[in-house]
């Protein structure tokens, strides 16, 4: 290691360069200009260059220079450890005129026995020839085995000799065999522990090594403590001085921690990195992509198919505007289902728009109300091939393309209204067009209710995920965990499962009465959404109590299943799958004392019946979005090919004084989802977690014996 060292400075070359002129100090050459260059067996953790003050011309402050220059130069960088060598480093650049010279001497005397004894020049004879490093090391690892070998009948002579003597020289000899075990890189403690057992017995023997084993130690401890000075494992720089506390610099002085709020807006904007959702699947082997280019083109002539059918408008030019999601501060980016539907595209704020004419021509524009000045055409192109689109637009240039397309034309615009600042431009845009405004809300929320076969394949692995990921969490749950914990392991085996976007809402869980804890979760992937809600005990079976309602819950949804697989059924509408849910519960409820017996009008039996559930929503249509039904939905007939959640649920309050006792703070939740084949079947596409009660006890039982083995 090299370092600088500066020459040490005395009182008449301070003074004689202070006192020098100007001039013959610029024109000085003295050879002190430039420091020294030494070299030192150990780092100490700084390296600095000192320049001392220019000398003048006299040639006596010149040749003291020179003559301190060459101390310095011979001179070594005295650098100790504080544990090995028990005294201060000297100071080389101290100021004491009287010191120094009596301390260099001594560290130049020490340094040059160090480096001249037998163990130093052993060890750089051994570093210089590096097949010495192997071949030393093993030829004295086979000496010592083959004098073992050699010597193993005399070490049994001699334990029979020691069996022979005296009590009192026993235990001094194995004192003195203790002590000797105890130095490094000697074995045989556990052969005297066995000896120890087998001559003294039991307690004498249990005596016999502790006081062995501690007497070894503290002889072994103060032997090598007196022997450190001689030891070469310091001098060949196995063992260092730790190097000083670096400062701080200014720009870590400069740098603040961030608030949560700008953690999570930051973490906001990593999420909204990604282009498209397709980029979210990289990596997965089973990758189930579902909004390809051609599955997007058969969505948008879908929706333009049930515009121009609505109201017998196939004659007129269809201008369908649906807007994207804003980002917002501390939250991941999720974009609008709507808007997703037609297009493939993560930019916050973006707008699409189609517009189909009388010929049927489907033209796709995307617009970026941000962006002021028009894009890149090399760059235009590329986003134009990646969004699946015709153009990439400003606002000023949408603006232009829909009066040069709408002028001339019987033309119905299609857009859903709201106070944001884009509804205001669209409707002065309709006013200066004089178009009127329909919202395609419902009409495009019935297009996206019938799953075409590659949305089915997506659908079932969002299920299939988010299902696997909440049995595996009904198996590892133990009551150490904390609601939190429990969110954040779900999330995390989502995550392994390659389902990377964002949940759709964080995992709501509840500890019911009686040691129960109830979950209902989702995931997202390419996506489409997956979710379910389950209820397991946390002690690892249900109570009589619970059981009941449990079991309850069960028969009611294999019911409402059974209404729904039926072509002739009564029960056509999710509507009415809510209605007949309420009415099968309300008769369950009368059984247990909830409900009042003599209670048989409709209105008020739906209405009580109600005011004991957990969702204010029992039957939906989930897909892109967890609730993609509006109240007109709910009233259109179940079709194949619509994906439906039920969300089922008991809740008898604590102050339910008419219910049986035993019943009363009982809750329960239980949602699954199913899809309605083309021949009118039933597919629960949450099957992977089991719901039947015998079967989540087996489930907990068996983390139980786990941790019990």
């Amino acid at each position: 290691m090299y370092k600088f060292k500066s020459p040490n400075l005395d009182d008449s070359i301070l003074h004689s360069s202070v006192t020098g002129t100007a001039s013959s100090s610029s024109s000085s050459c003295s050879p002190l200009g430039s420091p020294q260059l030494i070299k030192s067996n150990s780092y100490s953790g700084t390296s600095s260059s000192n320049f001392p003050l220019e000398a003048s011309d006299t040639s006596k402050s010149a040749s003291k220079n020179v003559a301190n220059s060459a101390v310095n130069t011979n001179e070594e960088s005295s650098e100790f450890d504080a544990f090995l060598i028990n005294s201060s480093p000297g100071n080389v650049n101290d100021s004491g005129a009287g010191s120094v010279p009596g301390r260099r001497n001594i560290n130049r005397s020490s340094s040059y026995l160090r480096r001249n004894s037998c163990c130093m020049r052993i060890h750089a004879f051994i570093m210089r020839n590096w097949y010495l490093s192997y071949l030393v090391p093993i030829s004295i690892l086979c000496l010592v085995l083959i004098v073992g070998y050699l010597t193993r009948n005399y070490a049994k002579e001699l334990l029979f000799w020691i069996e022979t003597q005296n009590g009192w020289l026993i235990f001094v000899i194995f004192m003195a065999l203790f002590t000797l075990v105890s130095f490094p890189i000697v074995v045989g403690y556990l052969v005297l522990l066995i000896t120890a057992g087998y001559l003294f017995g039991w307690w004498k023997g249990w005596l016999t090594v502790i006081l062995g084993a501690n007497v070894g130690i503290a002889i072994a401890h103060a032997t090598i403590r007196s022997f450190r000075h001689r030891i070469s494992v310091h001098n060949a720089g196995v063992l260092q001085p730790a190097p000083p506390t670096i400062p701080i610099s200014e720009f870590v002085k400069q740098c603040k921690p961030l608030s949560i709020p700008e953690l999570r807006q930051g973490r906001a904007k990593e999420t909204t990195a990604k282009w498209t959702v397709g980029e979210y699947l990289k990596g997965d082997p089973l990758s189930a992509e579902s909004l390809v280019p051609e599955e997007i083109n058969q969505h948008r002539s879908i929706v333009m198919d049930f515009l121009s059918n609505e109201r017998m408008k196939r004659r007129h030019t269809h201008v369908l505007i649906v807007a994207g999601a804003e980002a917002l501060p501390g939250y991941p980016f999720r974009q609008r289902s709507e808007f997703l539907y037609l297009c493939d595209c993560q930019i916050p704020g973006a707008v699409i728009v189609l517009l189909r004419s009388r010929r049927m021509e489907l033209c796709t524009v995307i617009c970026e109300p941000r962006r002021e000045k028009e894009m890149d055409p090399t760059l235009a192109k590329i986003a134009c091939k990646r969004f699946n689109v015709d153009q990439m637009l400003t606002l000023p240039q949408l603006k232009q393309l829909l009066c040069r397309r709408c002028s001339y034309a019987s033309v119905k615009l299609w857009y859903t209204l709201d106070k944001s600042a884009l509804s205001r431009y669209i409707s002065e845009l309709a006013d200066l067009l004089r178009l009127s405004i329909d919202c395609p809300r419902h009409v495009m929320q019935y297009a996206r209710s019938f799953k075409s076969p590659r949305e089915m394949k997506t659908i079932r692995r969002a299920h299939a995920i988010a299902s696997q990921s909440m049995e595996e969490l009904i198996s590892e749950h133990t009551p150490q965990h904390s609601l939190e914990q429990l969110r954040s392991l779900f999330t995390h085996k989502c995550q392994q499962r390659f389902a990377y976007q964002p949940l759709p809402y964080e995992p709501k869980l509840a500890n019911g009465f009686g040691g129960v804890l109830l979950m209902d979760a989702s995931c997202q992937y390419a996506g489409y959404c997956g979710s379910l809600a389950r209820s397991w005990p946390i002690c690892g079976r249900f109570t009589p109590p619970q059981k009941v309602i449990y079991n309850m819950l069960l028969a009611l949804r294999y019911k409402l299943f059974t209404l729904v697989g039926k072509c002739d059924s009564i029960v056509r509408s999710p509507r009415e799958l809510n209605i007949a849910f309420l009415t099968l519960l309300a008769e369950h409820l009368k059984e247990l004392r909830v409900l009042p017996s003599n209670m048989n009008h409709v209105s008020d039996i739906l209405k009580e019946t109600g005011k004991f559930n957990c969702y204010p929503r029992l039957i939906k249509h989930i897909g892109l979005d967890l609730e993609e039904s509006s109240g007109k939905l709910l009233n259109y007939p179940i079709r194949p090919g619509n994906v439906l959640s039920f969300q089922l649920s008991i809740c008898i309050p604590q102050d339910c004084y008419q219910a049986y006792p035993e019943f009363r703070g009982v809750r329960c939740v239980l949602a699954d989802s199913i899809h309605i084949t083309e021949d009118h079947k039933v597919e629960i596409l949450t099957g992977n977690c089991t719901s039947n009660g015998r079967n989540v006890e087996k489930l907990r039982n068996k983390r139980a014996e786990r941790i019990a083995n």
